[in-house]
């Protein structure tokens, strides 16, 4: 069923009420006026910890709460018991990375695209536990190139962690083949799948994934909530945080961890995101991902034809729309970036990314770009009328800046 996409940008306000156009939903996406209305009602009408009380207010919040982690669970294709409530996919990550058991002499293997997020608990990692880390590079130009990957996991790591679609150049990796190739040879596999959630469905089961984080605020939902898939099959890793809410029993020298979710959501949760996390799931849900990815895919191939255009521009990344999501990181020749992300909002009111967008090694070791790139990212609810008023700025500011 086709969808009227009027009638859903008139539920996010800042695009009905304003002239903004908005370009970094790889960073954050905007947030459906229902899905605020749903975190409204859980602070207004049923505030109260879940799970510490008899009331029925208490267990209104509890039901409330847990039914939103049944819905992150349907999701992803998961068991409720598989799902932790956690900040954003960088707390997520942190939990494997700082909870498994290692051994001194342990290989980890990530790449060379990752967001900091899946980058960084890696080193900490390695360093504390005299873990070996090493890095695949893969090819951006063909992602049908499994040799990087097969190559990395020849001598069977521990685990192998890894992004599902690229923050700065919005390529989809071939993480379901990876996966199955760690498997044959016995690697947990973690899985960063916050820019891929938000674009087509994920079921952690068919993927055979160990461990896999979202975050809600790329996906229409709340900031400063996410969640973290551990597999009941998968190490269980130790907690990160210790606390309230999350033992069994505690004695003067010790304490019992509680079973996966619970002993891994230590103090107050926050309750009214979970409400507005499964909120916006429902709003996926209500839109579809068929309409989704159809929709995406048509702004996809609109901008990759139109910017490529202007010869001042040199665009990261395969050119078309296969394997590509709506991300495009760009620079102009003679203007240095934040420069040019700061003319587009002056002169259109464009909002776009600048910087190394959490991707420093990306940049420098495999764009060979060591100032960043400028990014435009697109969701499903922008419009081809958009992508040309961007257009018409892109050419105003080529002529301000001449043949600098």
């Amino acid at each position: 069923m086709a969808i009227d996409i009027e009638s859903i940008r008139r539920q996010f306000p800042i695009l009905a009420e304003g002239d903004i156009i908005y370009f970094d939903n790889a960073a954050t996406s905007l947030m459906p006026r229902q899905v605020a209305e749903a975190m409204m009602e859980s602070d207004l009408y049923y505030r109260a910890n879940v799970g510490r009380g008899l009331s029925r207010h208490t267990r209104k919040a509890t039901g409330v709460f847990e039914e939103g982690r049944e819905k992150v669970a349907d999701f992803l294709g998961a068991e409720p018991r598989e799902i932790v409530f956690v900040r954003n996919t960088t707390e997520a990550i942190n939990i494997i990375a700082c909870g498994l058991p290692w051994k001194k002499g342990d290989r980890v293997v990530t790449t060379l695209a990752e967001h900091h997020s899946n980058f960084l608990p890696w080193q900490v990692t390695a360093k504390r536990n005299g873990l070996k880390l090493e890095y695949v590079i893969p090819n951006l130009n063909d992602l049908s190139d499994l040799e990087p990957y097969d190559k990395a996991l020849e001598s069977k790591p521990r685990l192998l962690s890894m992004l599902y679609v690229s923050n700065v150049l919005g390529v989809r990796l071939p993480v379901a083949e990876v996966v199955r190739m760690a498997k044959e040879r016995g690697t947990l596999t973690m899985v960063d799948a916050a820019q891929a959630a938000p674009h087509f469905p994920i079921n952690v089961k068919e993927l055979g994934v160990d461990y896999l984080a979202i975050s809600a605020h790329k996906m229409y939902g709340p900031t400063g909530i996410g969640a973290l898939y551990i597999s009941k099959d998968a190490p269980q890793p130790q907690p990160l945080l210790v606390g309230g809410g999350m033992v069994t029993d505690v004695m003067l020298d010790e304490f019992r961890v509680a079973e996966t979710p619970t002993g891994f959501e230590a103090g107050t949760q926050p309750i009214s995101a979970v409400a507005g996390f499964a909120r916006a799931i429902d709003f996926i849900g209500e839109v579809g991902f068929d309409n989704i990815e159809k929709r995406c895919k048509h702004l996809t191939g609109e901008f990759d034809h139109k910017i490529r255009l202007y010869d001042r521009l040199r665009v990261f990344g395969a050119e078309g729309t296969d394997n590509r999501l709506g991300i495009f990181a760009f620079h102009i020749s003679g203007l240095g970036v934040h420069r040019t992300a700061s003319l587009y909002d002056q002169f259109g009111n464009i909002v776009l990314r600048s910087g190394h967008h959490c991707a420093i090694p990306l940049h420098r070791e495999v764009l060979g770009v060591e100032r960043g790139t400028v990014r435009a990212s697109m969701a499903f609810y922008n419009t081809v009328e958009e992508i040309d008023r961007f257009m018409e700025v892109t050419e105003r500011i080529l002529e301000l800046v001449g043949d600098a």
